[in-house]
């Protein structure tokens, strides 16, 4: 599994259910393609804040949510981390084509079984509510990172890809 995510220098993802910044570029040039004909798993509110509360096109989209009663056209809803992890085994699903796209909640659920993480990191401290663990400290190692880079929206970032060599089987764990 991967996961993938902006952060700032506090590895604060965002408030109020929104992201901290919009980073055009980031979407065009790393998020669409490290997603594109993936499937991606993401909570019932990063479904919401998505544009038209709608599932992202040429994906398997896979929304975690408690509410039972959750539907959503276009998308796969489970309950539960046993319950993905079922419909991942029953769908032949290579879980190095497997997505974690948010929120909060969900990257600390799924963070002990991804391999890498896709961080865009941005060169300041924002007022966030939620936030992701700071891996740095927590046995992953990076691999790479880009020279820093400014948007058009004047943000600076950079991306950094981290992997993780002791991560857990999600389908040998459940």
């Amino acid at each position: 599994m991967n996961a993938i995510f902006s952060a700032d220098k506090n590895w604060g993802l965002g408030k109020n259910g929104d992201l901290l910044v919009r980073i055009p570029e980031d979407l065009k040039d790393r998020f669409v393609p490290l997603t594109k004909n993936k499937c991606v798993v993401m909570g019932r509110k990063t479904l919401i804040s998505l544009p038209g509360s709608k599932p992202l096109k040429n994906r398997t989209n896979l929304v975690l949510t408690r509410d039972k009663g959750f539907t959503c056209e276009g998308a796969h809803i489970v309950h539960g981390i046993e319950e993905l992890a079922d419909y991942l085994r029953e769908n032949n699903v290579d879980t190095s084509n497997v997505c974690i796209i948010g929120g909060g909640e969900i990257y600390a659920l799924f963070m002990p079984y991804c391999h890498k993480v896709y961080v865009t990191r941005i060169n300041g401290e924002f007022d966030a509510d939620t936030f992701v663990e700071d891996i740095t400290s927590e046995g992953w190692s990076l691999m790479e990172h880009t020279p820093w880079l400014t948007s058009i929206a004047g943000v600076e970032y950079r991306y950094e890809d981290y992997t993780n060599p002791n991560a857990k089987n999600i389908l040998s764990e459940f």
